[in-house]
């Protein structure tokens, strides 16, 4: 059945539509956080980890300038994300524009952090990569 894979847009009101892509047959689902009153999400297939979602900077493509206040994104001071896997997580690695930028930190709970410059990258588009690592343990 060929269907639209992302059913996403910004309404004329400002306002994000942001449609799940699949339960039923494919089993993905959604993980939603607010960081500073901007939304950002993920969405993976259900029992494949980690999960990351990035919560500053917030993907430009989801941007809601009239919903959220991304000034705030200019004078953050880390990158902020969440990693979540039953195992155990043992790196945190954050890549932009192909570039290794640093490991992130552990906070707490699902919290990772990396200090940042966003005046670097305060011109154009740039792509965000994060690589989580965990070790998986199997009994035999």
């Amino acid at each position: 059945m060929g269907g639209v894979s992302d059913m996403q847009t910004l309404q004329r009101t400002g306002s994000l539509e942001l449609e799940v892509k699949d339960w039923k047959v494919n089993r993905i689902y959604r993980v939603v956080a607010f960081d500073h009153d901007m939304l950002s999400f993920a969405e993976k297939r259900f029992g494949e980890w980690p999960l990351v979602v990035i919560t500053n900077p917030k993907a430009a493509r989801f941007m809601a300038p009239k919903h959220e206040p991304l000034g705030k994104i200019q004078h953050s001071t880390h990158i902020r994300l969440l990693v979540f896997s039953p195992n155990k997580i043992v790196s945190v690695t954050v890549f932009i524009n192909e570039e290794q930028v640093g490991q992130a930190e552990h906070v707490e709970g699902p919290l990772y952090v990396l200090p940042w410059k966003p005046n670097n990258f305060a011109e154009g588009m740039h792509n965000m990569k994060v690589i989580a690592k965990v070790i998986y343990t199997f009994l035999i």
